[in-house]
């Protein structure tokens, strides 16, 4: 039996200039985003296995999980002339407890049973408050009235949610051992979900009164939705030569139930799925590996409930209860081979995805503003993603180099029109480590990443270089001597240019067979004020400035127990 107990409290302090540009209209927003996170954690968890002989094995795992979260922002939006404050508050304080039970038993030298299970019990209350002050001027109702607040001025909007979740996953697998190269696999299962959600969104008015929306399309009152997949499975595995071949179908039977508004909807549906694995072991340490399956994925009570959610300042999202699920499409191919006679390592891997009947948004923009809900798009959306990398050691030093790629579409519904979203990412990479016993070890790398989006014909393309180094030299037998330094250069054809560079350094002292430790450690030595990104996304690409901490030293003291 195991236990143990975790408690922390975190306080962070952010500032992030954002420039979004929308796609549909070109309008480019500048934000300036200043916020307080408090993050207080508590995790409780005990385990126990019993095996009372060699042929069972029963494990149990418990999670307690209780969380405060708050953060306060203060926020400022700047487009086509206008200036907007933005106070925010966001908080909740979630509770989940998590459990799981293993059994593995042997009933003999062809039977084997496995059963899987899992229960999750979940509470989330999370608030949301924005109040939204347009300078020197009356302020519009923000969503041109879709809201049906009363005139104010600022229009402060609250929204409240409670959800509920119960969860069960569970399987029996059984498995018959035909002969030393082929065993057969059945397996009976089911997830089976219940959820509850309640919200309302209500405007504090100029008179520090409370009014509660009664639009329906505003409320979620006590919306309920079950959700269960029972399913059953056989494989079969075998070994020819080098090859082992294991096939496998699985049939589903789905069911989505939701009441909300006094109507009851239930959808069903059943689906056979396909898998296969195919493994060419070419030496013990060398292997080729072929997968393929097929799934489907459905979304939760967020996406099935249809009143409106009051997520961001100027986003509004309501629910679809015609909601299916999506079938999935991947199969991927990797390679691995390790040699530990002449220390060299070659990875590689590519894996194509395909999702139909994609749960993606609909989206009506207005500005900054925007109104979207989930639906089954038509039209797939499909990636591409591979990756190779070698090393080899020579003399106590390691090289690498490494190649990753990445290719994506999506698609969306923006103001009635459909849009195709592609996004192309490239990196390429190249490193040199030292594992010497004595002395100084070093530790250099270079990366290269072009980055290239296409979302409705509006295209942007960025170049990030990223030179590091670091040593690690031990004085002796008491003293270690470590340092790192990053220099980051990003450019984009819309004109964002940064360079940035960060230097930290520490030396730490502590006697053979000692439990104590003593550092000195110094961080971000050049004083960089930001770093910059690039985001992608189907409604606006975006360009952030995160600051980061300056310069500071500190002292640092352990005792190991």
């Amino acid at each position: 039996m195991s236990a143990f107990a975790i408690l922390s409290s975190t306080d962070t302090r952010t500032k992030v200039l954002n420039s979004n540009t929308f796609i549909d209209s070109g309008l480019v927003e500048e934000t300036d985003d200043r916020a307080l996170e408090r993050n207080q954690v508590g995790l409780f968890k005990l385990g126990a296995n019993y095996n009372p002989n060699s042929d069972l094995s029963i494990n149990y795992d418990g999670r307690i999980n209780i969380s405060d979260q708050s953060q306060v922002t203060d926020f400022t939006s700047s487009r086509s002339g206008v200036v907007e404050d933005i106070d925010q508050v966001n908080s909740q304080k979630p509770i989940s407890y998590n459990q799981s039970l293993n059994a593995y038993y042997t009933a003999g030298e062809k039977h084997i049973f496995a059963l899987e299970s899992q229960f999750l019990n979940q509470e989330e209350d999370p608030f949301y408050n924005a109040i939204r002050n347009i300078r020197d001027q009356q302020d519009p109702e923000p969503f041109n009235g879709a809201l049906g607040l009363e005139s104010a001025d600022p229009y402060n909007i609250n929204q409240e949610r409670f959800v509920n979740t119960n969860k069960i996953d569970a399987k029996l697998d059984y498995f018959y051992v035909l002969n030393k190269t082929s065993n057969i696999n059945f397996t009976l299962g089911s997830t089976v979900s219940q959820q509850n959600f309640s919200s309302d969104i209500f405007q504090i008015t100029d008179t520090e009164e409370r009014n509660e929306l009664q639009d329906p399309s505003l409320r979620n009152d006590n919306v309920q939705y079950n959700f269960t997949d029972l399913f059953a499975a056989v494989h079969y595995k075998f070994i020819t030569g080098k090859f082992t071949f294991t096939p496998g179908v699985t049939a589903h039977s789905f069911r989505t139930l939701d009441f909300q508004n006094d109507i009851e909807n239930v959808i069903e549906s059943q689906r056979i799925v396909p898998d296969l694995e195919v493994r060419y072991d070419i030496k013990s340490s060398q292997s080729l590996r072929l997968s393929y399956d097929q799934t489907v994925t459905f979304t939760d009570i967020d996406n099935y409930a249809e009143g409106i959610i009051f997520t961001n300042y100027n986003s509004l999202r309501s629910g679809n209860n015609q909601l299916e699920g999506s079938l999935n499409d991947r199969i991927s191919l990797r390679y691995n081979n390790f040699n530990m006679f002449n220390y060299t390592t070659i990875f590689g891997n590519i894996t194509y995805t395909k999702q139909r009947d994609a749960i993606q948004s609909q989206t009506q923009l207005d500005g900054i503003n925007q109104i979207s809900a989930p639906i089954n798009f038509g039209l797939p959306n499909e990636s591409l993603n591979g990756s190779l990398s070698y090393g080899k050691e020579i003399r106590k030093i390691q090289f690498g180099v490494s190649a990753s790629g990445s290719w994506s579409s999506r698609n969306n519904i923006i103001n009635n029109v459909e849009q195709e979203s592609i996004n192309i990412n490239q990196t390429y990479g190249a490193t040199a480590r030292s594992n010497f016993q004595k002395g100084v070890n070093f530790d250099l790398g270079y990366r290269l990443n072009f980055n290239d989006s296409d979302n409705g014909g509006f295209e942007n393309n960025s170049t990030t270089n990223v030179y590091s180094a670091g040593i690690d030299w031990q004085l002796g037998k008491r003293w270690l001597l470590r340092g790192s330094y990053d220099l980051n250069d990003f450019s984009s054809d819309n004109g964002q240019e940064n360079t940035f560079e960060f230097l930290d350094a520490s030396i730490r002292y502590q006697k053979p067979s000692s439990r104590w430790q003593y550092s000195l450690i110094a961080t971000n030595l050049l004083n960089a004020e930001v770093n910059v990104n690039n985001n992608f996304g189907q409604i606006a690409t975006s360009t952030t400035q995160t600051f980061v901490l300056p310069r500071y030293v500190y002292f640092q003291m352990r005792f190991d127990l």
